[in-house]
């Protein structure tokens, strides 16, 4: 009965998945609903930052780079 707002929808170690129908491969019977919008727009893993600090931390690298996220900050 909780929200979750998560990065991405990939069991540990394995591709994150780009379509709802790869997603339930990895999670059949293990979720109770996949909401299906399509393939995802990038086809990669999101980037995490680790926002609590400053400077930022690099947790994930993904769609938005190293390089890319050094000129912003």
């Amino acid at each position: 009965g909780v929200p979750l707002a998560t990065t991405s929808a990939n069991l540990s170690g394995k591709k994150s998945p780009t379509t709802g129908g790869e997603t339930l491969k990895d999670f059949k019977n293990k979720v109770e609903i996949i909401l299906n919008a399509g393939r995802t727009k990038y086809q990669q893993e999101s980037t995490i930052l680790d926002v609590s600090t400053y400077p930022f931390r690099l947790i994930r690298e993904g769609y938005i780079k190293r390089a890319e996220l050094n000129k912003l900050f």
